[in-house]
């Protein structure tokens, strides 16, 4: 039986950094992360599979398996393009469906994130930022800090600012929404 196709909302979050160390950290690895997803596509284009180019994005770039699997995830949606140059840094993680939440973008609170940076010894640390939402969306952002649902989350920079993009689960959303704005319209 094949992966089933699941619809999914993005809800988006400004990250503002307790530490100018800390943006350095996540912006080295967003662009490792770049250059991943630019090898996988070559490698995809290539003919290999997908155990050997996660096993060589691990070893040469990223040093770490769960982002190599969601580099080359990400490089699969460009798969029929001949050539593939990122302009903008970018990091992802894949949900996982066998844990709860995700397993190298963690929420610690409605307010706070913590995000594993690798390390070439594999001694990775994790950084802490903090994310602002809008008011609509903290309760769907509750739901995933003290849940079991598993969730992919995207970071990237627009106007020198990082953006977080968590991609839930559509039933969780509108079922969210739903109750929002049934408790909005009779106050």
């Amino acid at each position: 039986m094949g992966k089933r196709n699941e619809a999914r909302a993005t809800i988006k979050g400004k990250i503002e950094f307790l530490s100018d160390v800390d943006k350095a950290l996540l912006l080295y690895t967003m662009r490792l992360f770049k250059d991943a997803v630019e090898f996988a596509h070559n490698l995809l284009r290539n003919g290999l599979k997908k155990n050997d180019i996660v096993k060589l994005i691990t070893s040469r770039i990223l040093n770490n398996k769960w982002y190599s699997v969601s580099a080359y995830t990400r490089a699969k949606l460009y798969e029929n393009q001949p050539y593939l140059k990122l302009r903008k840094p970018q990091l992802y993680s894949v949900g996982s469906s066998d844990e709860s939440g995700n397993r190298n973008i963690k929420f610690v609170d409605t307010n706070l994130v913590k995000i594993k940076i690798p390390s070439a010894d594999g001694k990775h640390r994790w950084i802490e930022c903090r994310v602002k939402f809008s008011k609509k969306q903290i309760p769907i952002i509750s739901e995933l800090v003290n849940g079991d649902l598993s969730y992919s989350v995207g970071i990237s920079m627009q106007n020198e600012k990082f953006l977080l993009y968590i991609n839930v689960p559509l039933e969780i959303y509108t079922e969210r929404m739903k109750k929002k704005i049934k408790s909005d319209a009779y106050p």
